[in-house]
């Protein structure tokens, strides 16, 4: 298809090639979203095993994400953690209310902000 130079490795990203890929047909698996440049043939390499010929190992998961995925589904991964994120903030918030309103000895609506102390 004209997305890799010669000689350039390119990565079946989300869809393997292999394994449960096989019952993927090739025109599904062999687009250009689920496709990775790879940086050097190495680093194709080491996404799918440890490299003998250079005593390398396999990378890491952490490695296999950066080298082995798409900048579109890294952008996806990082808005839908974000979305989360921010239901995750709103939630705490609630209950944050909740212990204040319910709880004995939490006041979250005094007019310091704080609990009044009579002396």
């Amino acid at each position: 298809m004209g997305l890799a130079a010669k000689g350039q490795h390119a990565h079946h990203a989300l869809v393997p090639n292999g394994g449960w890929g096989k019952l993927v047909p090739n025109a599904i698996k062999n687009q250009p979203w689920n496709y990775k440049m790879t940086e050097t043939p190495l680093h194709h390499i080491r996404i799918h095993s440890r490299s003998l010929k250079a005593g390398l190992p396999r990378f890491n998961a952490v490695e296999r994400y950066v080298h082995g995925t798409p900048t579109w589904w890294k952008a996806a991964n990082v808005s839908a953690l974000s979305h989360e994120a921010e239901h995750v903030g709103h939630a705490l918030s609630q209950a944050g209310h909740f212990i204040g309103d319910h709880l004995p000895g939490h006041h979250s609506h005094s007019p310091s902000g704080a609990s009044a102390i009579k002396r």
